[in-house]
């Protein structure tokens, strides 16, 4: 008699949790991710010397470049460039999305639209001083501050387009950030600023 009386409340206690809507570890389903969490899973990262940067990678492309480097863009620096995806076909074709009309160079990842960084051997002061000695009547110079960074940037116009270089002391050698943008293209400049604003300095 005992067992049968435990047989139906185990039985009873089986279709009440039925009753009660609780699904099993089979029946659950997942639910879908928020836009947050996607937005948190195209964040990409990386760094430069010990400067670290993210970026959107749903938005833009890491590029590896040889940079042009003022007052006379005749020496070269590596370099990481981020663009816009939506620019990316352009590469190889003549006009890049910022050239002038007549412009019929092939477009490079150098020319595109978009953010660089670039770390370079010498003090800031060494490139300051390069630039005051051969600064010509397209380039402007003057001080920045970026996280707390005393630095200074050049402005100057290249292949119709403003050119913002912008030079960071990191221990003892040197941030160049440049940037090219253009007013009739709007497309990933919001992730291109996010770039800027996640760099992550070491503490000198």
């Amino acid at each position: 008699m005992y067992l049968g009386r435990t047989s139906v409340l185990f039985a009873l206690a089986a279709v009440i949790g039925a009753c009660s809507g609780e699904s099993s570890e089979n029946d659950r389903e997942e639910s879908p991710p928020v836009p947050e969490q996607q937005a948190m899973a195209n964040i990409a990262d990386g760094t430069i010397g010990p400067v670290a940067y993210s970026y959107d990678s749903s938005v833009l492309t890491r590029a590896e470049i040889q940079l042009p480097l003022p007052p006379t863009f005749e020496e070269t620096e590596f370099a990481v460039k981020f663009l816009p995806r939506d620019l990316v076909d352009k590469l190889g074709v003549a006009r890049c999305s910022y050239e002038e009309p007549d412009g019929n160079d092939d477009c490079t990842a150098e020319q595109e639209i978009g953010f660089a960084l670039a770390f370079l051997e010498r003090p800031v002061e060494h490139y300051g001083e390069a630039l005051i000695d051969n600064l010509g009547e397209d380039m402007r110079v003057e001080s920045t501050e970026v996280k707390d960074r005393e630095g200074f940037a050049l402005y100057t116009m290249r292949n119709g387009t403003m050119l913002r270089y912008t030079f960071l002391p990191v221990d003892s050698r040197t941030l160049l950030m440049v940037e090219r943008t253009e007013d009739s293209v709007a497309n990933g400049a919001e992730s291109l600023e996010q770039v800027r604003e996640s760099l992550t300095f070491p503490s000198d």
